[in-house]
């Protein structure tokens, strides 16, 4: 699938980073919103999903076969970006084929790679990392309840590893990505070297359509 022209995806799993360094991005380039986790503006299934998840009430089977038909139906709704820049903060199907790999290799992790070839691919990707060891220095300092992926981190970090490793692997296969690793970084030199980056695509799109007429 061809590049789609101004959208930006930065992704990695919890406490890389991510969010922090999207949110001084936005402000650097003067981008007005950020598409967190959908494609689409409108995705039901993905949101019902979360919510039950939240609850606990439902198999984690059911769970992970919910957000497989989340990723179709995000992928139905999804309109392709024709102005500016759409920065992506990480793509849930992403994630959930790294989770799916560990926990379903031969069933919906086969599904969801499936799905992922369907997916638009950005202009520019960004994957950050940090050490586990960062992470959980990171973690510590968090005053808000701990996600799935972070108490997971914590219990068991050799499986966080591994499904790190999932989600950089499908990344680097499926886009051009620059991986950068966050430790021992400020979040907003980050975000600075990533909107150089996407000013330097800018011009060299100017340059190349200047040449094409």
């Amino acid at each position: 699938m061809k590049k789609e022209k101004g959208k930006i995806l930065i992704e990695g799993m919890d406490l890389s980073g991510k969010t922090t360094i999207t949110k001084y991005l936005s402000e650097i380039l003067n981008v007005n919103k950020i598409q967190k986790r959908t494609l689409s503006d409108y995705c039901a299934i993905y949101d019902f999903t979360v919510a039950q998840s939240k609850k606990g009430k439902l198999h984690i089977d059911l769970i992970n076969r919910l957000y497989t038909l989340a990723i179709i139906e995000d992928l139905y709704n999804y309109k392709p970006n024709d102005k500016g820049i759409i920065l992506q903060d990480s793509y849930f199907a992403l994630r959930s084929y790294a989770l799916m790999k560990q926990k379903y290799p031969d069933t919906l992790a086969k599904e969801v790679y499936k799905l992922l070839q369907l997916f638009p691919k950005p202009e520019l990707t960004f994957y950050l990392t940090a050490s586990t060891e960062e992470r959980l220095k990171r973690n510590e300092k968090r005053d808000k309840p701990m996600a799935y992926m972070e108490k997971l981190l914590v219990s068991n970090p050799k499986e966080f590893e591994r499904i790190e490793g999932n989600l950089r692997d499908i990344i680097i296969s499926l886009f051009d990505t620059e991986i950068i690793n966050t430790e021992g970084k400020k979040p907003n030199e980050i975000a600075l070297y990533i909107g150089n980056k996407i000013q330097e695509r800018n011009r060299e799109n100017e340059k190349n359509g200047e040449n094409e007429r």
